[in-house]
């Protein structure tokens, strides 16, 4: 044996700093688990941004369609329900009525419909950047307020320019928060469905349908009242019902220069705040638990 096959070998050592990384499936404190959303805001927008310029430079019209869909959809509504079955003589500009509702409704179910299979349609940007899973339904939310906002400008120029034009007021300022808190129920209601999803995945199919129940639960087409005089019980589910909600606000400061009443914001803002909260611990509470072994 000669002389150099004697010596053992040495290695060189390499000392890594693991202190700062973060297991893909382990569940943090939802304290923490909140911080790791707020530090991936700026990558969350970046990449919602990024999917909406995407999407719109595949068609000709690109973003347009926002505006598009929600008009065209009025204007069939509007033949039905107010040339046919005659609603518009029961309701104070009724094409306004109708306008203010397809575009808001539509805004909160897109968002919920683009969101639910998130968790799994996101799972290599969530696994890539090692994101907390809620940020799949968050940068869908992004997606669809990032492009349909502006339609809700839109909206407001139909009211003041299809006749008869309304004059808008000081009142119409509401509109904002209205718009903030709409935009907070939409996502807390993108957490619960994506958690749900991702749990049975055949909610999809019950969730094309219930939506569908829901627009008409809302009065987006037709007096809510229409619904809550058939049943003392359905009363009830349409005075809890947060999109109902919306839509009278809106059009109460929109069309009808008056003040909707604090008891709509206040079931608004239950719903917003507690669809966020909830939908936000489920998933937390899954956190390492998703399948994402075909990513």
């Amino acid at each position: 044996m000669t002389e150099q096959q004697s010596q053992p070998s040495e290695f060189n050592q390499v000392h890594l700093d693991l202190s700062g990384m973060r297991h893909l499936y382990h569940r943090p404190r939802l304290g923490d688990y909140i911080s790791q959303m707020w530090r991936a805001r700026t990558l969350a927008f970046s990449e919602a941004r990024a999917s909406v310029l995407l999407k719109n430079q595949r068609s000709y019209l690109g973003g347009v369609w926002l505006v598009l869909n929600p008009i065209l959809n009025g204007l069939v509504y509007f033949a039905v329900f107010g040339l046919v079955l005659r609603v518009g003589s029961r309701v104070e500009n009724y094409l306004g009525f109708l306008f203010i509702g397809m575009f808001m409704f539509q805004m909160t179910s897109g968002t919920i419909t683009q969101s639910a299979d998130s968790i799994f349609s996101l799972r290599r940007v969530i696994t890539s950047l090692s994101l907390p899973v809620a940020m799949a339904p968050s940068i869908n939310t992004l997606r669809r307020w990032l492009d349909g906002l502006p339609s809700y400008l839109v909206m407001v120029l139909l009211v003041l320019l299809i006749p008869p034009m309304e004059t808008l007021s000081w009142k119409a300022l509401f509109i904002i928060p209205l718009i903030a808190l709409q935009f907070v129920l939409s996502l807390g209601m993108a957490y619960v469905a994506a958690y749900v999803v991702s749990r049975v995945h055949d909610f999809t199919n019950i969730l094309t349908v219930g939506i569908r129940g829901w627009m008409f639960a809302s009065g987006v087409m037709f007096p809510v009242t229409d619904i809550s005089n058939l049943h003392p019980t359905l009363g009830v589910l349409v005075h809890w019902n947060p999109l109902h909600h919306v839509l009278e606000i809106a059009r109460s400061v929109l069309l009808y220069d008056t003040f909707p009443s604090w008891g709509s914001w206040e079931i608004l803002g239950i719903w917003a705040i507690g669809t966020l909260v909830l939908g936000l611990f489920l998933i937390w509470r899954r956190e390492g638990k998703y399948d994402f072994n075909d990513v």
